[in-house]
This record gives C-alpha cells, structure tokens and sequence, in this order.
C-alpha cells in the first residue's frame, strides 16, 4: 500500500506543481490558470472592473481554547494549537468565473485562480495549486444563472463534507443571497442524505467537472485550517439534531474496520474485550446513515475511537458527556479536540498509542495504525465516570 508514503509523495508533488507551474500557465492552448490572486478580496480591489465583489460576513476570531487531559500528559501538539486566530469569513461574486473540479479550483474572468477561495491539502503559495498540473481540463460547461459553490477539496469526507461544505450555505444566508444553483458533490450516499435533509435535492444541484456561470457565489471554507470557528457546531446541531432523543445512555466504540495503514487500533479485539464489560458497543459510523450517526453519537455518554471522520460526530455530542480519542505515538491532529471545545459540556480525553509523546513533522504519521494498553484506555474511563453526570 501507498499510504505509508503519501506524506513525501505530497512534498515532492508539492515542490514539482511550484516548479511547472510558471510553464503551464503559458502552455498554449491550456487552460489552467493564466495569473494568482492570493485573496479574492485583493484582486477586487487590484481590479474593480474584473467582475469579483467581496463582503465579509463573519468577523476574525481569536480562540484561545483549554489544553485538554491526557495520556501521557501535556502533549505539545494541543499546546501548539491552544491560541489561534481564524480568518474571517467571507462571500465573493465572481461575474463570468469558473470552478474546476477536483481541486475546486475557483477563477475569475480573466482565468486569475482566487487562491484564497481555493484551499487544497498543505498548499500554502498559489503556485503550488494542483490545478496548475491540469493544462486539459473537461470542456467548460457554461451555466447562465447563479451558482453557488460549495466544493472544497475532500469534500467526499464526511468531516469535511460536515465542517466545510455544509456550513458555507450559512455563510450564503449571512450575505442575503439565494443562488439559482449550488455545484456541490453528491456522490456518495452521506452526502446525498445530508443535502437532502436540508433541501438541496438533487435538481438543485450541479455535478459539472468544469463549470462558467453567468455569476458564481463563493463563499470561503470556514474551517480550512482544522480550527472549527465555534458557530459551526450550533448550526449543525440545530438542523440535524432529531427532536425525539432519548437521555444519554449509550457507550460507544467506534471502529475504523480492520484495513492496515488507515488508523485502525490493531490491537481492537483486545481493547473491545476490554470495553464491553463497562457496557460498550462498537459501531462503524461507514455502514450508518448519517441519521443514525448523528442519533448513536447524541445518546451516547461514555465515547472511545481512534482518530478519523468519524469523530465528526462529536459535534452531536450530549453535555457531559465524554470522548476518548486515540492516537499513533506519531500521528496526533487536534482538530476533532477543537470541535469538542465547541460542544458545550463535552469532556475530551486523548490516549496517545505505545505509551510516548514523540514529536513529528505533521502529516509523517497520517496512516499510522495504533496500538493502545486497554487497561489504560479503562483508567481514564473510570476517572471520567466518577467526575462526570449526563444531561440533556
């Protein structure tokens, strides 16, 4: 398998996209972008005749968020994330732009790639884009009307598909604007249930790889930097939280299934054994309908699970209630403990694998497989039960 690699395969794509890029652009006959704008909100002002209009809709935001317990105790990688700033949020109108898919790439008239509304995985300079690799892209399908632009890279992940798809159709109704359509993946069954479920049904929709649109509406990602502005986590819950739950009274595993190099717990039939006797069942969030994740995790108390999308449901989450996220000794990310800061009353707990803080350069890790010591995971189990009581 690749994904062992996939951290230095990225860096030398990551370098070669900056080098080719200057040659693609003027490749001709090509048709990825001709020019960059760091921000959409730049090339407005740069260019007040090129058809991109700018408002802000939710203001910059400093997080300063509580470091979380753990084992082992005061691992660097939350303390490094403890204060943060998050960008504000804005919508832009793109007169005659176009979107490319898979990078979601967003361009203005003049093919100038609006890099702010374009995120993609560690691109961090316009000139490092993938998009730039695409010198024949699908034919361009132009669209006259309004299109509202909800991809986002990896939007086919539930975590993203949850914390920056979804919400930009907020940051739509902030800005008073109702677009005519929305491009926006519906390939899988989650997303297709979650559209649904807020009334973008499939004839609202566009699937077009290469799309011009008379006028595009592009709101930011409000959540490409893994920080998860705290409005987010409101907004979900109040429109798929279901009005019939019951009092929390589940324990949950989550299970990331048994595939190697995809963060599962390779010790898991020793750690489940290890649950079952305080009451907890494994679920695999994959095989639920998004309803039912969103159910199993808002009437759970007590919740155990390695790091990966399906945490997102967290967001659910009951007041007090508690989470156990488990990690690689060489893989810690922070972003499903900064959801949990932003669920009021969950208690957040990390188990880093194999017993030791070490330190490592980001992403190196990303597909490591996790070894815990179930007797510890059952320590810091027993300590939230007795300084812990679930409400409703």
């Amino acid at each position: 398998m690749l994904r062992p690699l996939f951290p230095f395969i990225k860096t030398g794509v990551l370098q070669a996209t900056r080098a080719v890029s200057p040659l693609t652009r003027r490749l001709p006959g090509a048709t990825p972008p001709r020019h960059t704008a760091r921000t959409a909100a730049g090339y407005a002002r740069a260019h007040p005749d090129g058809g991109v209009e700018v408002v802000e809709v939710v203001a910059a935001l400093d997080l300063d968020r509580p470091l979380p317990a753990g084992l082992p105790t005061d691992h660097p990688q939350f303390a490094a994330h403890r204060r943060e700033r998050v960008a504000p949020n804005v919508v832009a109108t793109v007169r005659q732009g176009r979107v490319l898919q898979p990078y979601a790439a967003v361009m203005a008239a003049d093919d100038t790639l609006l890099f702010d509304l374009s995120p993609y995985y560690g691109v961090v300079t316009p000139s490092q884009h993938p998009v730039f690799l695409r010198c024949r892209p699908p034919e361009v399908t132009h669209v006259p009307r309004s299109v509202g632009v909800l991809i986002t890279r990896g939007s086919d992940n539930y975590y993203h598909f949850l914390t920056d798809v979804l919400p930009r159709l907020e940051l739509l109704r902030l800005a008073g604007v109702e677009p005519d359509a929305y491009l926006v993946d519906r390939s899988t069954r989650f997303q297709r249930d979650l559209l649904d479920h807020l009334g973008l049904t499939a004839d609202r929709c566009l699937d077009s790889l290469h799309v011009r649109a008379d006028v595009l509406v592009v709101p930011s990602v409000p959540d490409d930097q893994l920080r998860t502005p705290p409005w987010i986590v409101p907004w979900l819950r109040d429109r798929f939280l279901p009005d019939d739950l019951r009092p929390p009274h589940r324990r949950i595993y989550v299970t990331r299934g048994t595939t190697r190099h995809t963060r599962r717990v390779e010790n898991e039939a020793e750690l489940v054994a290890a649950l079952e006797p305080l009451g907890f069942e494994c679920i695999d969030p994959g095989v639920l309908a998004p309803a039912e994740q969103v159910r199993a995790f808002a009437e759970a108390e007590y919740i155990v699970g390695p790091h990966g999308a399906g945490l997102t449901n967290l967001a659910f989450a009951a007041p007090g209630a508690a989470v156990v996220e488990l990690f690689a000794r060489d893989y810690v990310n922070e972003c499903f403990w900064a959801l949990a800061t932003t669920v009021e009353g969950l208690r957040y707990r990390y188990m880093v694998g194999d017993g030791s803080p070490i330190r490592s350069r980001r992403n190196r890790g990303v597909a490591s497989d996790i070894t815990v010591d179930p007797q510890a995971v059952q320590c810091l189990l027993h300590d939230l039960m007795r300084h812990g009581v679930v409400a409703r």
